[in-house]
Formats: C-alpha cells, structure tokens, sequence
C-alpha cells in the first residue's frame, strides 16, 4: 500500500485508465516530465498528439485495447498477479510512448521515420515476392512491423502511395496480367492461382481495371 505522502506525486501526470465490468480495473500514471525528456518534445507537442491518438487506442481492435483484454485473460491465471502487471505496465508504456512519438516524427525530418518505413517497405518486398499466397491480414503485417494497425496503415501509405489493400491488389492484377499473356490460364484459373477462393470478384475488378471482355479468356 502507499502512504498518504506518496499518493500525491509532484509534477504532472498522464493517466492511463482502463475500466472493466467483470475483471479488474489497470491505471497507469506517467510524469510528464519524464515524457518530455524520453521524446525530446514540449509538453505542448505531447499533449497534441496524445489528443489525435486518444480515438485510436480506444478502438476496439487497436493494439493497447487487444494488450489490455489478454492482461485481463492472463491476471486471471497467473501465479503472479504483481509480476504479471509489473510487465503489462512496461509494455503498455513503451506503446504509448512509441505511438506519441511516431505523431510527433510526423512533422520533423524524414531520417527519424526512417526505421519505421523501412519495416514497411521490407513488408511490401514481402508481398511481392509471395504474390501467389494469400497475404497475411492487416494485423499480421503491422504486428511485424511492431506497430499498431492504424499507424501500420498510416506509414504503409506513405511508402507506397496506397493502402495495403489497395497495394496487393493492384500487384496481383498486374501479375495475372502478365500470366495472362502467356496463354497457359484462363483468368478463373488466375484467380485460384493468387488465393482468391470466390473468383468472381476478382475477375469483375480485372475486368474494370483493364476494360477487357473477359468472358473468353474465363473458358
């Protein structure tokens, strides 16, 4: 338990509050001080891009929501309740701090983006190289990547222009157009080739994409 004197802190703190029905509740307080001087920002900077991120970590599939309920999952369990949030709590600190810090980076130099487009860009190489697979889900991409969802999609733009849905399926309409070409497949065949188990969807957007009468070439 603490003591009166240390229940109030000096200094400014954001708190973190995550509220439950049937489990147990979790707060964080992290001073706002020691924030400043990990992302070398103001505070009003920080408190900016905690208000563009509040809508984030609320949603229900973001990564601090997902963290959250297998906390809730594992503290139910464990032989160690104290040790389990000792390192929930630092998890959950470093994805706060990282997902602060990427806002912030979004308006400073391109070389403090860097690693994260890297990641990215590895990810999309990746695609590429597996085109015929069926790519892996949102969540899978960004989990490589360490980032959450919505930053996933957010960097992954940058890089490429383009959602990463929008991005594989543009990539595998071009090599179904290049196959195609060969005349060894009929675009139904393409289609089960590039992991589409309902090909009538993708032979419609083929369809549109290079304005062709496709019926032929479904035989």
């Amino acid at each position: 338990m603490l003591s009166d004197e240390d229940r109030f802190l000096p200094g400014r703190y954001l708190i973190i509050t995550f509220l439950s029905d049937s489990h147990v509740d979790f707060s964080m307080g992290i001073n706002m001080a020691w924030l400043t001087e990990q992302l070398t920002h103001g505070e009003a900077a920080i408190e900016s891009a905690l208000h563009s991120l509040l809508d984030e970590w609320q949603e229900e599939k973001s990564i601090v929501c997902v963290r959250y309920a297998n906390f809730q999952k594992d503290y139910l369990n464990t032989f160690s309740k104290n040790l389990l949030t000792h390192a929930y709590s630092s998890n959950l600190l470093y994805t706060i701090v990282s997902d602060i810090y990427w806002v912030l980076s979004s308006s400073i130099p391109e070389k403090y983006k860097a690693t994260s487009l890297r990641r990215v860009k590895a990810i999309g190489e990746h695609i590429l190289e597996n085109i015929q697979d069926s790519p892996p889900s949102i969540k899978e991409m960004a989990a490589l990547a360490g980032m959450s969802e919505s930053k996933f999609k957010l960097v992954f733009k940058e890089a490429f222009g383009q959602s990463p849905h929008q991005y594989i399926l543009e990539k595998k309409l071009e090599y179904a157009e290049e196959l195609l070409a060969t005349g060894d497949y009929t675009l139904t065949q393409l289609a089960h080739k590039l992991g589409y188990s309902h090909t009538s969807g993708f032979t419609r957007i083929y369809k549109k994409k290079y304005r062709i009468n496709y019926t032929e070439v479904m035989a």
